[in-house]
């Protein structure tokens, strides 16, 4: 097969009829716009352009007409050029039935939510959510996706940056973070985790053989380190640390030829071994890296969460329910607290509230299942996306322990977290994404 690149009619392109009306570069063109379509959609889905707004009770929120506007349109675009173009196949895999199970659950807690208009919204949105991860990864593959995820967060951190510097009294957060970079996001966490994610795709994309690949990972790199450091965000800084850490001591056991089994059982304990010394020595790491020994009040909100949850263990208060019903708990909450927090700022604790024990144990299947297999497949093969997979799934499990990243609604977590799942239906990855995009002369292939 010969790959060429699309030409204006009006330009000679080789063979005759072998121009840019011809039916394979109408494809090619359909294929960029659904490409494009899919980048818009995860900018808009880090919440870098929603307006932010207060709320009664004087919290910000990321909420709003036009961010919802853009939401709709760039999500109805994937989906409307995902049908046009391979549409999305069902195989009956264990994820994509987990992953039914979970939008199944989402939708039917309207019966016995607390807000249950609100459940009915976003359990949608959800499903929204999930339809462009799944749209995506079936027309451009994993590596395709993750290269357009790639270019969407560069291009967030680009915009977020130079509001830093242009617009400082917008982009630069007062009391009680003042100094940290926050962008256009309400909050420095917020910058921070998507500099995470960038981090982790730029390394990834820094070594792909194609020039414009590892040039667009080294910015993604540059940036990305730029605001993380910038943000001041300790909690981003030491999941890098543990990400980096992880991502070497696997490469070590995969090109050290060591056996599956063993080093299954080396990536175990020393997981377990970090775990145990962030266990048993709390108080001097929250105190490291600049944190109270309550987490800035996380404990004793967890502590009130996991109360209020148990009251209804099974089956939760509804999906995105809780904090929405303006209800006495929240109310009474709030005032014990001192503060107004508006998530669980613990993605377990998040999931547990909302969709209760049996939503949980679904979406805990859904990342083991995707930790895993990614980690399996790479150790087999030595696909380095799959390594790339294994390395987000241990960053979303680590993130979602101070801050409620699992299976947010408009969420560019949901959307790497669902189309990076195993078995999710993918379009074959036999050649390197976008990859008609670099040829300017007929290429063998």
């Amino acid at each position: 097969m010969v790959l060429q690149r699309c030409r204006p009619p009006s330009r000679p392109s080789g063979p005759a009829g072998e121009t840019a009306g011809n039916p394979r570069c109408i494809a090619m063109n359909a294929s960029r716009l659904f490409e494009t379509a899919v980048v818009l959609a995860l900018i808009v889905s880090t919440g870098t352009f929603a307006p932010s707004q207060q709320t009664p009770a004087g919290m910000a929120t990321e909420s709003g007409f036009l961010n919802q506007s853009l939401l709709l349109s760039t999500f109805a675009a994937v989906i409307g050029l995902g049908l046009l173009g391979r549409g999305i196949a069902f195989r009956g895999t264990l994820s994509e039935w987990l992953v039914g199970l979970i939008l199944f659950w989402s939708a039917l807690s309207v019966f016995w939510s607390v807000r249950p208009e609100a459940t009915a919204v976003r359990s949608f949105a959800l499903m929204l959510t999930v339809l462009v991860a799944a749209f995506a990864v079936q027309n451009v593959g994993r590596r395709g996706f993750i290269t357009l995820a790639g270019r969407a967060i560069l291009i967030v951190l680009a915009i977020n940056i130079l509001v830093v510097f242009f617009l400082p009294q917008v982009g630069i957060a007062g009391f009680p973070t003042e100094g940290a970079w926050r962008g256009l996001f309400t909050q420095k966490n917020v910058l921070g985790r998507i500099a995470l994610i960038g981090l982790l795709i730029g390394l990834f994309r820094g070594f792909s053989p194609i020039r414009r690949e590892r040039v667009e990972g080294v910015m993604l790199l540059s940036l990305s380190a730029a605001a993380v450091i910038g943000t001041r965000s300790a909690t981003a800084v030491i999941v890098v640390i543990l990400a980096l850490g992880l991502l070497a001591l696997i490469l070590m056991l995969r090109y050290a030829r060591i056996g599956i089994g063993v080093a299954t059982l080396v990536v175990c304990l020393s997981s377990m071994l970090a775990a145990s010394v962030a266990l048993f020595s709390f108080d001097g790491m929250a105190m490291a890296i600049g944190r109270s020994t309550t987490l800035s009040g996380r404990l004793p909100l967890w502590d009130e969460l996991l109360r209020i949850g148990g009251e209804t263990p099974l089956l939760g208060r509804g999906y995105g329910a809780f904090w929405s019903s303006g209800h006495e708990k929240v109310l009474s909450l709030w005032s014990r607290l001192g503060w107004m927090p508006v998530q669980a700022h613990n993605g377990y604790i998040e999931i547990f509230l909302q969709l209760g024990a049996v939503g949980l144990l679904l979406v805990m299947m859904l990342l083991a299942g995707l930790a895993c297999s990614s980690f399996f497949r790479f150790m087999h093969d030595g696909d380095s996306s799959r390594l790339l997979a294994f390395i987000l799934s241990v960053t979303i499990a680590v993130l979602s322990l101070t801050e409620a990243v699992l299976l947010v609604q408009n969420n560019i977590f949901t959307i790497l977290f669902i189309a990076l799942l195993p078995g999710m239906p993918a379009v074959a990855d036999k050649r390197l994404p976008l990859q008609e995009e670099t040829l300017e002369d007929p290429v063998p292939v």
